[in-house]
């Protein structure tokens, strides 16, 4: 058959020529097969098949009726004792103690863990399984939580170790007392859930002590109550209210600043316990293997930011004492942090949002007395009526509106705050102290000039993060096949790691951020007023604008794709990184030139070298119309010769590496993240007890996998230089450094 005849019978089967690629559509899917590939596309298109579908929920409705329906969406709901890497954590030894789960930033508790994961027995093994998971949570829910606003004055008499020092297991907490000689434990290690449980934690663990003396009722884990006896917590009132009066008054959000949606988004919906939930299967894992896992974990970095820079900057960044400084100031330039005028800024900013949200509350609040009213005229004064659809959404959005109001006038307490003592002050210190060492000797910290390190202290952490990614290999605690209907449900280890890559995209979301970002690619629109909204007060880009944008871009995606190849992985299930909310403050118009930077950036990495990967599993999400065009063109014209296999596909990413590990296929898969998480260490930010809109892609990939063990106080590698991969123009293809970097400092 003659090359058009090639030509027509591969038309006929869907597929069409292009370049030195073949493009071919199968079970919507686009598969561009790379001529040095051996895999057909029957063979791909299988593999996608059997990863589960991706679902998208409102977040007012996402604790509904199917618990089976995304990654994402039916795990936000989920209490924090039940998220399945609490439990675990627990596990493992977290110590549970007030001091140690604290706010470090609102809505993200410390990890501390009773003692480091390599000093754990090797046989040491933890099951994680529905029944594991019932056992955790109730020993936590009848123990008084750090988790709870509950004051420390509630709390039972903690048991005593050998040593005399307060016990604090993890499951048994301030629930027990006993004597010196009924507990050889060291304070805070980790105990068996109950007497029967000895399958879930090996020995030497003993059990916990029996309570000496009184009892005394046990505190709530979280206000409102979790659950109730049937299942519906005590927070969460059924459609059928005895009045919307009361109603208001009993769902109104708790004291502590991050718990924004403990009340179930469809009020009534009766909870699924952990079997219908989690099913049948079992993840177990030696602490041997947990340790080994924590040891692959790597940062790779962009040129610009040198490793021994980097390694420096985190010991104070991820520092509990000065992580909320650099939380509240990662848009403010390195340069100006301790500058009280950027503090100004920031807390009349923050006022004027306290302000909105204040405005937004009074009017909801308003909206909601007038509705009971109405209801107590319509019902003669019984107030016995069922909640409506309206109803439930006000009263989340007034939730939101509340924690939003408490949010921002902390942050305003913070930055206005000043004394001597104020954190504000001791944090700027300490940082202005860095500076000046930094400054006085560039290349101690990896600097070939002053002109260079200049360069990287006009930018802000939230510009900086973006020549950052994260890796590690670890395992998912879920399946994500699609036939049995088992996805989301706890799953043994897969054949294969997965390996995780954390890195965040731009950032032209975040208000002061966007302000950083925008000035450098769009111009000033000179038909709208310094008062306009955001995304109007810049459109069309600068003369460089588009270009430099493109290969910021690019130069992101290299470190990814870098990271990828040093940690073996063969197969990339990827996602839209950057092209969802943080998208927020771009013009209308400018968009798909953002969108068409990410996705060009991808393939042209891709057509300029191997990496080593032997399929690029994409999955657009609602951009598959640009991502289709784009790629079909640079194939046509020869733009795109890829070097490995390229698929578009339609299934969620998450799943997806499940299924590709299940088979072997060494996958990897990308966590689109956030600024403090790769700059502070805060991997997954709001993983334990977020909701609603702060339970997202970032923070489901680390409460449904082991890629917790990536977080800051689980793992050394922000600031061991040793394991830190410099991504320049060349790319080093090891590991540089060696040691921790430069001077250290006083940070206490």
């Amino acid at each position: 058959m003659g090359e058009d005849g090639a030509a027509a019978a591969a038309a006929e089967n869907g597929e069409a020529k292009g370049g030195g690629a073949r493009i071919v559509e199968r079970a919507g899917q686009l598969l561009v097969l790379s001529g040095r590939s051996q895999a057909t596309s029957e063979a791909l298109s299988a593999l996608v098949a059997r990863a589960a579908g991706f679902c998208q929920m409102d977040v007012r409705t996402a604790c509904g009726r199917t618990f089976n329906a995304g990654a994402v969406d039916n795990q936000r709901c989920i209490p924090p004792e039940m998220r399945l890497a609490s439990v675990f954590l627990t596990l493992l030894g977290r110590d549970l103690t007030p001091q140690a789960t604290e706010d470090i930033v609102e809505g993200v508790p410390k990890v501390v863990m009773a003692q480091p994961l390599e000093k754990l027995p090797p046989d040491h093994s933890i099951t994680l399984s529905a029944r594991v998971v019932s056992e955790v949570a109730e020993q936590r829910r009848s123990c008084t939580s750090p988790l709870s606003s509950v004051s420390n004055t509630s709390r039972t008499t903690a048991s005593t170790a050998h040593d005399g020092r307060p016990h604090r297991s993890p499951l048994t907490g301030y629930c027990s007392e006993a004597s010196a000689s009924n507990s050889p434990l060291p304070a805070r290690v980790c105990s068996p859930i109950s007497p029967g449980a000895s399958s879930l934690l090996s020995p030497p663990f003993p059990a916990a002590p029996k309570p000496a003396g009184k009892k005394q009722a046990p505190a709530p884990l979280l206000p409102p109550p979790l659950l109730s006896a049937n299942g519906v917590g005590s927070g969460f009132p059924a459609p059928h209210s005895p009045s919307l009066a009361k109603l208001i008054a009993s769902t109104a959000p708790p004291l502590h600043l991050h718990v924004d949606c403990y009340q179930m988004s469809d009020f009534g919906e009766s909870f699924p316990d952990p079997p219908a939930l989690y099913g049948t299967k079992s993840f177990s894992i030696t602490a041997a293997r947990i340790a080994e896992l924590e040891k692959t974990t790597r940062v790779a970095l962009g040129a610009g930011l040198p490793v021994l820079f980097y390694a420096a900057l985190c010991r104070l960044t991820t520092h509990e004492h000065h992580i909320s400084f650099f939380s509240y100031l990662r848009s403010v330039p390195l340069e100006q942090m301790a500058v009280p005028k950027d503090w100004d800024l920031l807390a009349a900013f923050e006022q004027e949002k306290n302000e909105e949200h204040r405005k937004k509350l009074a009017q909801l609040t308003g909206d909601l007395e007038k509705l009971a009213a109405e209801e107590e005229e319509q019902s003669g004064g019984s107030g016995d009526r069922d909640v409506s659809a309206t109803v439930r959404r006000m009263l989340w959005d007034r939730s939101l509106s509340e924690i939003a109001v408490k949010n921002s006038a902390a942050h305003v307490q913070y930055l206005t705050n000043r004394g001597a003592g104020a954190p504000i002050t001791r944090s700027a210190r300490v940082w202005d102290e860095f500076l000046r060492a930094v400054r006085a000797n560039p290349a101690e910290y990896g600097y070939t000039s002053k002109e260079a390190l200049d360069e990287t202290l006009r930018q802000a952490l939230t510009e900086l993060c973006t020549s950052v990614c994260v890796s590690q290999h670890g395992y998912y605690f879920v399946d994500g096949a699609a036939s049995s209907g088992t996805m989301n449900m706890i799953h043994p280890p897969t054949r294969d790691t997965v390996v995780f890559l954390s890195a965040p995209g731009l950032d032209f979301c975040t208000n002061s951020a966007t302000r950083r970002e925008m000035p450098k690619y769009f111009k000033r629109n000179p038909e709208s007023a310094g008062d306009a909204p955001l995304r109007e007060l810049w459109k069309g880009f600068t003369a460089t604008g588009e270009a430099d944008l493109r290969k910021r871009v690019k130069n992101l995606y290299k470190v990814i794709f870098a990271s990828a190849r040093l940690q073996g992985a063969r197969n990339l299930s990827m996602l839209p990184m950057g092209l969802g909310v943080f998208l927020t403050h771009v013009n209308g118009a400018d968009q798909d030139c953002v969108k068409k930077a990410y996705f060009c950036a991808q393939y042209e990495l891709l057509s300029e070298e191997g990496w080593g990967f032997d399929t690029y599993w994409l999955n657009p999400a609602q951009h598959r119309t640009l991502a289709e065009q784009l790629l079909r063109e640079g194939v046509a014209t020869g733009e795109y010769d890829f070097k490995c296999n390229v698929v578009l596909h339609n299934r969620d990413a998450k799943f997806l590496a499940v299924e590709l590990a299940k088979e072997g296929l060494k996958p990897a898969v990308l966590n689109p993240s956030d600024c403090i998480a790769v700059m502070q260490g805060l991997i997954g930010y709001y993983w334990e007890l977020g909701r609603g809109n702060r339970y997202v892609g970032e923070e489901d990939f680390a409460a449904t996998s082991t890629g917790i063990l990536a977080r800051h106080g689980l793992t050394a590698v922000y600031t061991d230089a040793s394991r830190m991969l410099q991504v320049d123009a060349t790319e080093a293809r090891a590991p540089c450094g060696g040691g921790t970097a430069g001077k250290r400092f006083p940070i206490e």
